[in-house]
């Protein structure tokens, strides 16, 4: 054994790779034990005996192999470990010796190892200073390791701590604050007091560690993390010093960069996870500084602002920058860093003026509502200057804001297309002009693609009288004699534009498809290879967007060869991304007709959903650079899904997944989803594996991969209602009796907002499409109810649920006013999936929160989402609204008169809606609502607003109540049609125009020409529920054209040609 561990240590990989194998197999042989207790006690090779203690740790780390051994066996050893750790003189090897003792002590504590606590007792008592750091230092691999088992006397334990964290040795300090950062995961109420006491000094300490010893210090860091995460309060009257020491830590500029940069992350952690504490104090315009300051202190000419993954303190600033803007309530955040970001509009120096626009850029998406309402055009102004600027540096990070606001500010900034759009043609236009081959393009090429791409991604059909000019360039990038960086961003920008245009990237199909099908099939090497990938994601947008007419079932087919033969070929978690996207698109198209390939496509996607590919286990003190992975007593290997998890991770300190390999995940979870929801009975005999493994990954640690794989879950269990069989809507029983109080649990308990809401979302995709079936299910009504409540109550862990007093009710961060919307769309579905009378006693239980969220005190975003959850759910309270109308009737009425559009928008809803569903009990008020619908109508100038108008005279005209002065109101539908933006509402405006026709009123015949140009706008219409209205307005276009063809003939007639199809298209 020895000479095999010498053969680890030569400097040759053939030697060392035949070392390692025969370590394999010598693993597993029963007299490894004492012969690596021999070595780890007789060798003269300090290497040779640390990796000894490596290897028994690794044996002993499983408690079966302990307790293979007799007790004289297991004596002699754990005697042995202690006489070996008194007298190491080597770190390395005493270092492994006390992760070997710990690994022991894990098993042996619980019957008791007195020995071991009386030689830590006695070193950390010790005069010799070599003594007391050895005590600790075995105390603190314990309180990792064995801490479950030293809980019973934790309290004994802090009180030691206490003691030699005052020690005058700096490394026994250390050490403690090491030990006290493992012990914080067991604490309980009953120690938090002994713990709290010791924050202070654990603060003035670690400062000290700062000045003496950086790379101590910034492990020491790692206990405030531990702090904030501790279930119990420990850390809330400590919150402000540990500010104030790492905003001292993150601006010193002389201190190493990653203690900066593990200090100035940990503002941002800490920020989310106790918000209320960091506001209440107003740190956030003390960490706003700091942070602004680093940002402004970064020089570096070309850096990379859109993608940065450079480990810098700029970089990390820019990220806690994003992470507190989307945690604060965004009215103190922007006026905090306005303070910092206006002076350095005005600096001379170009990156102080580049970290201003930076810093807008990354504020965009948590403050998204707050610049719409209150600084759009002064931040538009700053934008606008920005990208004009001559100095580069500003210019790209003028272009990252633009991208950014173009992602999160809409739909305003689109209202600029016009004066966007040609200065970043004209900026691409001079980029071309100036390219050489061979030469390496400036960095600004691609924040110009960047800004394009982002921009017009979220045009949609604004972008459509552009389109041209962007494609002409497009298609010009792709040009061979432009780098791989340029064709890639070219591919990329096609993808976006024809996801913006949707069927209107018809006209360039063919133009398009040449260039992707030679990237498709030519032969990759390493640097073109994203030229393959990003040529698939882009055909997976243009199928989803030009449909089967362009798109063929012929072509659809090659495409799913070509996207096997890559996945084949190609050993790639990016290719096979890519591939999963492509096949999930095809299915958009072919349906049923994917059956002859869903058996291939789905293994391949169940076996990168099974994968460990990627995952990469760091274990507890292992520095010995040791095989470890492969070293098993038999042929199993480390799974992360078997019941023995536990056990293979007792020695795991953390788990890290490439980032590649996590999208590869994420995107067969969609893909199958897709596959469940398009492919209809063909995906059946693939539903109970597919959720198997779906099921999971709901614990995956990667957020992106356990919301994805909640949504298809969900979607699985919708697929098995939905096919009627018997054993499917027994197995949907069975899921979703254990899915729906999983999804509560985990929108309590999760600290992710993006996974409660996709947990959210799962809840209302389940009640959307299985209605009865969910809600029939014991218990689900009241679980889904609380679960409501308690994101209203704003008691869920990641809405920072720690009483604070003093903090404002409206002071909320935008992230967690979204929970709130995706709970009120809950609510309403709810309701539709019972009958009214079961569903009116919990409405009424949610009713004064709800009309607690529409005061005027609230915030755009909560009372916009409560009108509106309100207004939905009239709808599912039919024949029960008597005693709710006196409640939301004045709301209705109050917030059409509320200053922001979305407000009014909604109340002018809620309006319709009750008098849609409130049936005889609305007569009385029906003169009141139209009155003040003729206000409104006479002052609005928000189009969808007047949409919205329209749309609740028309819900009047489908009722047909004696009651209603039709003549009086008729007109107003017919002058405010076809509508602006709100297409949604052609339902009710076709509705009520089939009601007018039946009743032979004398308006329809004299509106044909209008009812047919609103029948064509239905009829091309792209983002509307094309199921639920088309099918209305063919009706009542096939009637005209029966009863008034000549009318009908002389409207066609003048139609032009694409208007004429749309036409024919609802008359067939």
């Amino acid at each position: 054994m020895e000479d095999i561990l010498t053969r680890l240590l030569v400097p040759d990989n053939e030697v060392i790779k035949k070392a390692s194998e025969e370590l394999r197999v010598a693993f597993k042989d029963p007299g490894v034990i004492p012969e690596l207790c021999r070595i780890l006690g007789t060798s003269a090779s300090p290497q040779i005996r640390q990796y000894a203690a490596v290897l028994l740790r690794k044996k002993f780390s499983k408690q079966k192999n302990w307790n293979k051994l007799n007790a004289e066996e297991k004596t002699q050893i754990k005697s042995g470990c202690l006489a070996s750790i008194q007298t190491e003189q080597e770190k390395a090897v005493s270092t492994g010796l006390c992760q070997l003792i710990a690994s022991i002590a894990k098993h042996e504590l619980v019957s008791g190892w007195p020995e071991l606590l009386q030689l830590v007792m006695a070193g950390v008592k010790s005069g010799e200073a070599r003594d007391r750091v050895l005590g600790m230092q075995l105390l603190s691999v314990l309180a990792e390791s064995a801490g479950d088992q030293m809980k019973a006397n934790l309290k004994d334990w802090l009180q030691i701590a206490r003691t030699t964290l005052e020690d005058s040795e700096e490394e026994v300090c250390f050490l403690t604050i090491v030990t006290l950062s493992h012990f914080v995961r067991r604490t309980g109420s009953d120690e938090a007091n002994i713990f709290q006491q010791m924050i202070p000094t654990v603060l003035k300490k670690i400062e000290l560690l700062v000045k003496a010893n950086q790379d101590r210090a910034t492990a020491a860091l790692d206990i405030f993390d531990d702090l904030i995460e501790c279930e119990v309060g420990i850390v809330i009257p400590h919150v402000k010093p540990m500010v104030e020491l790492c905003i001292a830590i993150a601006g010193e500029q002389a201190l190493d960069d990653a203690l900066r940069i593990k200090a100035v992350t940990f503002l941002g952690r800490l920020t989310r996870l106790k918000k209320k504490t960091i506001v209440k104090h107003k740190l956030y315009i003390p960490m706003i500084n700091v942070i602004f300051s680093i940002m402004a202190q970064n020089e570096t000419e070309d850096n990379d602002d859109c993608c940065e993954d450079d480990d810098t303190p700029a970089v990390a600033a820019s990220q806690a920058l994003d992470t507190l803007a989307l945690s604060l309530p965004p009215e103190k955040y922007i006026s905090a860093l306005l303070a910092q970001v206006q002076p350095a509009l005005n600096h001379s120096s170009p990156f102080v003026m580049r970290a201003a626009y930076q810093a807008l850029a990354v504020s965009a998406e948590g403050c998204q509502e707050h610049i719409r309402t209150k600084y759009l055009n002064k931040f538009l102004e700053i934008l606008g200057n920005g990208i004009k600027h001559e100095h580069q540096a500003v210019r790209n990070a003028a272009l990252y804001m633009l991208g950014q606001f173009s992602e999160y500010i809409q739909p305003e900034i689109s209202n600029y297309a016009g004066d966007i759009l040609p200065v970043l043609f004209q900026y691409l236009d001079t980029a071309f002009s100036t390219l050489q081959p061979g030469v390496q393009e400036s960095s600004s090429v691609s924040r110009i693609f960047y800004a394009l791409d982002t921009f017009c991604e979220n045009l949609e059909d604004k972008l459509v009288p552009h389109l041209p000019q962007l494609m002409e360039r497009a298609l010009a990038s792709l040009s061979d004699s432009f780098s791989i960086r340029i064709r890639e961003l070219g591919i990329n920008l096609i993808g976006s534009a024809a996801n913006a245009v949707k069927s209107d990237i018809i006209p360039y199909f063919d133009s398009v498809l040449v260039p992707l099908q030679g990237y498709l099939t030519m032969q990759h090497s390493e640097d073109t290879q994203v030229l393959l990938t990003t040529s698939m994601s882009t055909l997976s947008v243009l199928a989803r967007c030009v449909g089967k007419e362009k798109f063929s079932q012929e072509f659809a087919e090659k495409c799913l060869t070509i996207g096997m033969q890559l996945v084949e070929s190609n050993d790639d978690p990016d290719v096979r991304k890519c591939a999963f996207n492509l096949f999930g698109a095809v299915a958009t198209i072919v349906k049923e007709g994917m059956s002859t390939v869903l058996e291939s496509c789905v293994t391949l996607m169940l076996k990168s959903l099974q994968s460990t590919e990627g995952i990469h286990l760091e274990l507890s003190g292992d520095e010995s650079n040791l095989p470890l992975e492969n070293l098993e007593d038999d042929d199993e290997e480390i799974s992360l899904e078997t019941e023995t998890v536990d056990d293979d991770l007792d020695d795991v300190k953390a788990i890290g997944v490439e980032n590649a390999f996590v999208s590869e995940k994420e995107q067969a979870l969609i893909a199958l989803k897709d596959f469940s929801t398009e492919c209809g009975s063909a995906f059946y005999p693939y539903i109970y594996q597919s959720l198997e493994e779906s099921w999971t990954l709901m614990d995956y640690p990667d957020e992106e991969v356990r919301g994805a794989a909640i949504l298809a879950t969900a979607a699985f269990l919708v697929a098995y209602f939905k096919s009627g069989q018997a054993d499917g809507l027994a197995a949907f029983t069975k899921g979703t009796t254990s899915l729906i109080p999983k999804l509560c649990e985990m929108v309590e308990e999760e600290s992710e907002h993006s996974v409660v809401v996709s947990s959210l979302d799962a809840i209302t995709e389940l009640l959307k499409h299985c209605k009865l079936g969910v809600t029939s299910i014991q218990g689900v009504p009241e679980m889904v109810v609380a679960c409501i409540t308690k994101i209203m109550k704003k008691e869920c862990a990641c809405q920072d649920p720690e009483e604070e007093d003093g903090l404002e009710e409206e002071e909320e961060a935008e992230q967690d006013e979204l929970l709130f919307e995706y709970a009120g769309e809950v609510l309403p579905n709810l309701g539709r999936a019972m009958a009214p009378e079961g569903f009116a006693p919990y409405f009424m239980g949610l009713l004064q929160m709800l009309l607690k969220k529409t005061r005027k005190q609230c915030s755009v975003a909560e009372r916009s989402f409560a009108v509106g959850a309100l207004a939905d759910c009239m709808e599912p309270l039919q024949g029960r609204l008597e005693p709710f109308i006196p409640h939301v009737l004045p709301v209705f009425m109050e917030s059409t008169k509320d200053e922001e559009n979305d407000v009014r928008n909604n109340g002018v809803y809620g309006l319709g809606e009750l008098v849609l569903w409130g049936g005889e009990l609305m007569t009385q008020h029906y003169n009141q609502i139209l009155s003040s619908l003729s206000v409104l109508m006479s002052i609005e100038s928000a189009p969808r607003v007047l949409d919205q108008i329209v749309g609740a005279v028309a819900r009047f005209l489908v009722i047909g109540s004696s009651s209603i002065p039709v003549n009086e109101i008729v007109p107003v539908l017919m002058n405010n049609i076809p509508l602006k933006e709100d297409m949604e509402e052609y339902e009710m405006v076709f509705k009520a125009l089939t009601a007018l026709y039946s009743a032979g009123h004398e308006s329809v015949k004299a509106n044909i020409p209008k009812i047919l140009e609103c029948a064509v706008a239905s009829q091309s219409a792209k983002e509307i529920d094309r199921d639920t209205i088309i099918p209305i307005v063919s009706e009542l276009v096939k009637q005209i054209l029966r009863d008034f063809p000549a009318e009908f003939q002389s409207v066609a007639s003048a139609l032009p040609a694409e208007p004429a199809g749309h036409l024919a298209a609802l008359t067939s």
